[in-house]
């Protein structure tokens, strides 16, 4: 993960700062470093000059020596230091650590929150910063504590949004770490000397007006252990999200089963064998078909170009805000293969896809259904879309359609008495300015689809954390707008973000 850890300080004499960052570095270039390869530029391990100028030694901590772990599988090299060795970057951990023990307050106080600046200092490219504001008891201290705080800082804010919760738990874990060692500090220290009913007495002076994070927990090696923790963090991290696209996974008592670049799975099959799937709750058995030959839909562009661009919007609409998409008609495979075109789209949790089946299902149980012809269907409404997929006038008998072999050949008809709003969903307007595009290629058009499921989805997952704390505190109409607004959406966007976090998040 690109970011940058920084355990930072409340001082009594020098204010906000910063004890310990740790940071990682990579390049082609390799030095050996005391017989460990580094794989970093030399000016890396330079310590910033103003590092070590305050003469508090609380805030000293590491002062000139700086901890390099290297991961020789990845090539990269990890350093912690009391400061970052670029200036930029220098300054904006500084401000992290301002805003995190002094702007940036959580309800408590102690806690875990996320702020964010599109511009930083000096009018550069902002950063996004989760900071986990404590306490650490000391005995010396007005109130018995001093205040701490961890950060993550990166550029790259819905990756930092994604990790939250991976970040949260093991930061929580080595908070209580420390919290744990300067309590047994302090029950000692006030066994030997209570400080309640010294400061009470005129003869109570302060001997120290600050002492170090190390003297705190007593542990001297107190930083060469959050030096490891932050690499842990920072390693595992970037390994913490992989996307993938969506796979149709049917278990067939035959055939192998085939990966295509699109992601989807091509099965193997005798010409009009039948099998069964299971339906989603498990009751019920569906049939369909799969065939060796015949016509099919390979990729969105020619789906969109077979049924029109504005049916194609209707259809995407209907699938992102949660309502039914059916698909009826022959050939099965054709039928299949548009339903697992459009599947893409949507992430795992919000695609409840029957392939084909010879009998209507209803909403509750799928909301992408392909039917064979003859099945009897409900009338359209604004809650179901149907696609009829029509064979050519002169097309009477098996042998005439056996001829079928292109999905061009096909006419297609969309049924749905509903409306697209006038400012489409964030997600549908990106997707369809992509298309448009002659730039892009099927597999690079995936690629932006994936993005656009990651950055849809981040959005619904941080709204649905709001609206679970809505339980317990009201809040203003005002911070909500606000909130839709950093993380890139609008109102448009609230049918989808609604749907989506119903479908993957309330589990």
């Amino acid at each position: 993960m690109n970011a940058i850890i920084s355990v930072c300080h409340f001082c009594e004499l020098h204010g906000p700062s910063v004890l310990l960052s740790t940071q990682s570095t990579r390049s082609h270039k390799q030095a050996n470093l005391k017989r460990n390869k580094f794989y970093g530029l030399p000016e890396c391990l330079r310590t910033p000059g103003d590092a070590t100028t305050s003469s508090c030694e609380a805030c000293q901590s590491v002062s000139n020596n700086i901890f390099v772990t290297s991961d020789h599988d990845t090539q990269t090299s990890y350093i912690s230091s009391q400061l970052p060795w670029q200036s930029e970057t220098e300054a904006l951990v500084r401000q992290a650590c301002t805003r995190s023990l002094s702007c940036e307050v959580s309800q408590g106080k102690e806690g875990v929150l996320v702020f964010s600046d599109d511009l930083g200092v000096g009018g550069s490219r902002g950063c996004s910063v989760l900071s986990h504001t404590f306490l650490i008891r000391d005995s010396l201290a007005r109130g018995f504590h001093r205040w701490f705080s961890i950060t993550v800082l990166t550029r790259d804010r819905l990756l930092l949004l994604n990790v939250w919760p991976f970040l949260e738990k093991n930061i929580s874990i080595f908070v209580s770490e420390l919290q744990s060692a300067a309590n047994k500090v302090y029950e000692a220290e006030q066994i030997a000397r209570p400080q309640r009913a010294l400061r009470l007495s005129n003869a109570y002076c302060a001997d120290k007006s600050s002492r170090p994070l190390s003297e705190l927990t007593g542990s001297p090696q107190v930083y060469a252990q959050l030096h490891l923790w932050f690499v842990w963090l920072l390693r595992n991290s970037a390994t913490h999200l992989r996307e993938t696209f969506p796979l149709l996974n049917w278990t067939l008592p035959f055939g192998p089963l085939e990966d295509s670049e699109e992601g989807f799975t091509f099965v193997s099959a005798k010409r009009d064998l039948h099998c069964t799937q299971t339906s989603p709750d498990n009751s019920n058995l569906v049939k369909y078909v799969v065939q060796t030959t015949g016509p099919s839909v390979n990729s969105l562009g020619m789906l969109r170009s077979l049924i029109g661009p504005t049916n194609f919007a209707c259809v995407v609409f209907c699938l992102l805000v949660g309502r039914q998409v059916v698909v009826r008609g022959q050939p099965a495979v054709l039928v299949a293969s548009i339903l697992l075109t459009l599947k893409v789209l949507l992430p795992k949790g919000c695609a409840r896809l029957i392939p084909f089946s010879s009998q209507y299902m209803s909403p509750i149980e799928c909301n992408m259904l392909g039917i064979e012809s003859r099945a009897a269907v409900p009338q359209p409404s604004p809650q179901v879309a149907r696609l009829e997929v029509l064979l050519p006038p002169d097309c009477e008998t098996p042998e005439s359609l056996a001829l079928l072999n292109q999905a061009s050949q096909f006419t297609y008809h969309l049924k749905w008495p509903g409306q697209l709003p006038t400012k489409w969903p964030s997600y549908l307007a990106k997707l369809e300015r992509a298309m448009q595009s002659d730039l892009l290629s099927e597999s690079t058009l995936l690629l932006q689809i994936a993005a656009l499921r990651m950055e849809t989805l981040n959005a619904a997952r941080v709204l649905h954390q709001v609206d679970f704390q809505d339980k317990k505190d009201s809040t203003d109409r005002k911070d909500k707008t606000a909130l839709l607004q950093a993380l890139g959406v609008n109102t448009s966007d609230s049918e989808v973000l609604s749907f989506w976090s119903k479908s993957c998040l309330s589990v």
